[in-house]
């Protein structure tokens, strides 16, 4: 397995333990706020590691990946502060 693969891997495996932990173990412990500032740290990681995966076999698998994970916590803000409140 590649060093490559290796970090996608982990970063994918610490997403899923986190989410583990805090819908299932912890169920109900985390108020609304904290779950969404939450998300500011699992949804780039998944992206990061999900991209990676995707874009492992062409060139610059590493760069595309740190700029989706970056690009996502942009969008994920964009979501929050304006779309989130018409909900």
């Amino acid at each position: 397995m590649s060093f490559l693969k290796k970090v996608y891997s982990a970063a994918l495996l610490i997403v899923l333990t986190g989410l583990f932990y805090v819908y299932v173990v912890r169920h109900g412990g985390f108020s609304e706020t904290k779950l969404v500032n939450m998300s500011y740290v699992w949804v780039p990681c998944a992206v990061f590691g999900i991209t990676g995966f995707l874009t492992i076999k062409g060139k610059h698998s590493l760069v595309k990946a740190i700029t989706c994970a970056v690009l996502s916590i942009v969008l994920l803000g964009v979501f929050f502060i304006e779309i989130w409140p018409l909900l």
